[in-house]
């Protein structure tokens, strides 16, 4: 067996990057994030071959100064947190000091920064191990970051990079993510010297909306509804796709706590639910969700890459995300009701003012009412004898067949065409039988499938028990 011995500082930041950048689009977000973290209301991303040859990230924030300049590049130096306490109450996105040094260590990066136009510099790091060099540069104000030639120096992490357009999606994709969230920040995306968006910072309820249309199309815009709530210092805000905009895939699915994009399971799971009596089943909501809560009841130190937290009380946060969310929908149906009604009785009230509009209570139509004698036992008999026969033709059997959908109803519904005439088809109901059926049938023959909770609940059980 070899000897232990202690790795050289290049070789552990390489190791290290390999937690922190998996792809193109991992420099992207780590370089935006910092930019945000600067205090950049503009922030420019450039790229080329699909990240895989150059990416630039170009922003208006503070800058760093001379000083600094070299420490920028070295892990766990950060100017975000002081000490262990600090962790408990982040209000950036990032912490941990070690994204530029594993982007060094992986990549051939060059740095500008100015704090101010008369003090700029330019940082280019040594791959010898040597101090880096850091020379007067010409900058506005703020920070530009160019890596060139990503994972040019780790051949094994390169060949499993995917194409450029694949790898370019995935910049998009995050470029999505950070402006969703940072509605205050302008974002531009170029590709091979082509703007693909340019999106200026929104100021206003109204520009919100036009982000949100431009980034996750109008039409999802068209059918959604805007939800704001607070609850003993958890603030719940965004847009809810209607239950009658849903897709098959969750790719129209953002979530974001406390300034940071998430894939959540606690969140998600609590989403399904408030629209489970609302959209059929294997249909995805659509949603953009901004969850921001106390800092010291999340923490977000729990994987590398920031894209899991952990809650200090799960169970309250699915209550909460889910009751408000099941509020806003329920609401809405109620408000479509109202408007459907006033719809009919409007049409009625158009319909009564027409002229020479026979009063079709008083009018015969040539139809003679049969007169009941309610003292006769044998009219009343062959009344029930009659009622009964009408109930049993209706009557629900194997036989008889629902008919072929036409048509649904509020999401809620299924309009369909039999031979007996039309039907309406309580789709939760029926599905709610359907799984009934099934869970009968296993249980009968010894069957029955178990599933674990999502959120595990202890319960307390005394000695006899």
């Amino acid at each position: 067996m070899k000897s232990i011995k202690v790795l050289h500082d290049n070789l552990v930041n390489q190791i290290a990057a390999g937690e922190v950048i998996e792809r193109p689009a991992s420099v992207v977000k780590e370089l935006c994030e910092n930019s945000i973290d600067s205090g950049a209301d503009a922030i420019e991303v450039d790229i080329e071959s699909g990240g895989i040859k150059t990416i630039k990230v170009r922003d208006n924030g503070s800058g760093i100064s001379k000083s600094d300049l070299s420490l920028a590049i070295q892990r766990h130096a950060t100017s975000k947190i002081d000490g262990f306490n600090d962790l408990n109450a982040l209000h950036t996105l990032g912490f941990r000091g070690e994204a530029l040094a594993s982007i060094a260590s992986v990549s051939r990066l060059k740095m500008v920064s100015a704090l101010d136009q008369n003090n700029a510099y330019s940082l280019t790091p040594s791959e010898k191990g040597l101090p880096p060099e850091i020379m007067p540069a010409a900058h506005p104000t703020g920070t530009s970051v160019i890596v060139h030639d990503l994972f040019y120096n780790t051949p094994a992490r390169r060949k499993f990079l995917k194409s450029e357009s694949t790898e370019f999606k995935k910049i998009e994709e995050c470029v999505k993510f950070l402006a969703l969230v940072n509605m205050d920040v302008g974002f531009t995306l170029s590709h091979n010297k082509k703007q693909k968006y340019s999106l200026n910072k929104a100021e206003n309820q109204i520009e919100k909306e036009q982000r949100v249309a431009a980034l996750c199309g109008r039409p999802f815009m068209e059918q959604a509804i805007y939800i704001q709530s607070e609850n003993v210092g958890y603030f719940l805000s965004g847009w809810l796709g209607l239950p009658s905009f849903s897709r098959s895939q969750s790719d129209l699915q953002y979530i974001f706590i406390n300034g940071r994009p998430v894939k959540d399971k606690i969140i998600s799971h609590a989403v399904r639910r408030a629209y489970s009596d609302l959209m059929y089943h294997g249909r995805q909501p659509c949603f953009v969700l901004h969850l921001k809560i106390p800092a010291e009841q999340l923490d977000v130190n729990v994987h590398p890459t920031k894209q899991e937290v952990r809650f200090q009380d799960n169970n309250f946060v699915y209550r909460y995300v889910s009751a408000e969310i099941a509020g806003v929908l329920a609401s809405n149906m109620k408000a479509k009701d109202r408007n459907l009604d006033s719809i009919y009785s409007g049409q009625a009230e158009k319909n009564h003012s027409v002229p020479n509009c026979p009063n079709i209570s008083s009018t015969n139509f040539g139809i003679i009412k049969p007169e009941l004698d309610i003292f006769n036992q044998g009219s009343l008999d062959r009344q029930a004898s009659a009622v009964e026969v009408s109930e049993n033709q209706y009557a629900v059997g194997k036989d008889n067949y629902l008919g072929q959908a036409i048509a649904q109803i509020y999401g809620v519904f299924i309009l369909a065409e039999s031979d007996t005439g039309l039907v309406i088809v309580d789709m939760h109901a029926a599905h709610e039988r359907v799984v009934y059926e099934k869970l009968k049938e296993s249980y009968e023959t010894n069957r029955l499938s178990s599933q674990s909770l999502l959120i595990p609940k202890t319960i307390e059980l005394s000695i006899s028990e």
